[in-house]
């Protein structure tokens, strides 16, 4: 079986592509060889010309222009669009565009399968290609890798942590109001953020790490509460919420806001707690800063869900998908 990953730098990537290849490795049938898609008319071209020369494509998340999808379609190859994000959608208000609506719709109807990141994103594509052949794989991590918090020693503060980048940073920040009156009531309380970007508080210290992949299960591990706020737009419905799996892998309770994929990874009072407004957040908030027993009772039970998402157990779908399609009419 030749496969090929026709790719562009984003992201994503890794977690959807890049920690799979050892796995893909142990398949000693599988002929596995990314292309990526380049600048330019006749560079693009060539790029989609070579992973069509292939059993099987896998289209990792990139809108390519109508006629190259259509290309895609009449060749003998099989096509998989794997997407993890609201790509029709824009970032910003106005959210909807006219542009990457016709991209994804070609994209769609040219495929044989779709891999969505969640449920929402299924919706999506069902407007485009049967229900059927759309299969939701959430993001994943190596579980192996991550170690679980250990609760053994009481600490002399409690840090709220909130891993991302300056793209969601903007999130964070509609919390600030928050953070400077809880900084007010708790003098053991402080912010811990993990990015390329930072903001700062009045009230509440805020300690600025620089993410490093070396350094990023020590600094999920440092987090008491996990921290995940979402505006509800179309774009924030499409996250896949690879926050929150993260503090599951870590054992840590999270507050999100029910937002898409948020409403499936942590199930409200179970593994951690839901917030829509500004006083809910500071009321869940509240809840968890000031009893411990209940963040060792929300972070363990999170950590046994977290196994749902590891790359081992979602790989195995992912390879029998691929091999289902190949073998389709």
């Amino acid at each position: 079986m030749r496969l090929c990953y026709l790719v562009h730098d984003q992201a994503g990537l890794f977690y959807r592509y890049k920690q799979y290849l050892p796995l893909f490795a142990e398949k000693k049938e599988v002929d596995l060889f990314s292309v990526q898609v380049k600048s330019g008319f006749f560079s693009r071209l060539i790029s989609i010309w070579k992973a069509s020369l292939s059993d099987i494509v896998i289209v990792r998340r990139k809108l390519i222009q109508p006629w190259e999808s259509l290309f895609l379609f009449f060749r003998p190859c099989k096509v998989i669009f794997d997407f993890d994000d609201a790509i029709l959608f824009k970032s910003s208000d106005p959210y909807h565009s006219f542009s990457r609506k016709l991209k994804f719709a070609s994209m769609i109807k040219a495929c044989d399968v779709v891999i969505t990141g969640n449920s929402y994103l299924k919706s999506l594509a069902e407007k485009y290609i049967d229900p059927g052949n759309i299969i939701v794989l959430p993001t994943t991590l190596d579980i192996s890798k991550y170690k679980k918090k250990h609760y053994l020693e009481k600490p002399d503060k409690v840090t709220l942590g909130w891993i991302g980048s300056k793209s969601t940073l903007k999130y964070l920040k509609t919390l600030i109001p928050v953070f400077n009156k809880l900084g007010k009531k708790y003098k053991h309380l402080k912010l811990k953020i993990v990015a390329d970007a930072f903001l700062d508080c009045d009230n509440l210290p805020v300690e600025k790490k620089e993410w490093q992949y070396d350094d990023e299960v020590d600094d999920l591990i440092s987090f008491d509460i996990g921290l995940m706020p979402l505006d509800d737009t179309p774009w924030s419905n499409g996250k896949c919420s690879f926050k929150l799996i993260q503090y599951l892998a870590v054992g840590i309770p999270s507050i999100c806001s029910p937002v898409g994929m948020n409403c499936d990874v942590i199930e409200n009072g179970t593994h951690g707690l839901w917030a829509s407004s500004l006083d809910e957040w500071e009321d869940q908030l509240s809840k968890l800063i000031e009893d411990g027993d209940l963040r060792e009772k929300m972070g363990s039970v999170a950590h046994e869900k977290a196994y749902l998402y590891d790359q081992t157990y979602v790989f195995d779908k992912l390879y029998k998908i691929i091999c289902d399609t190949l073998e389709s009419k």
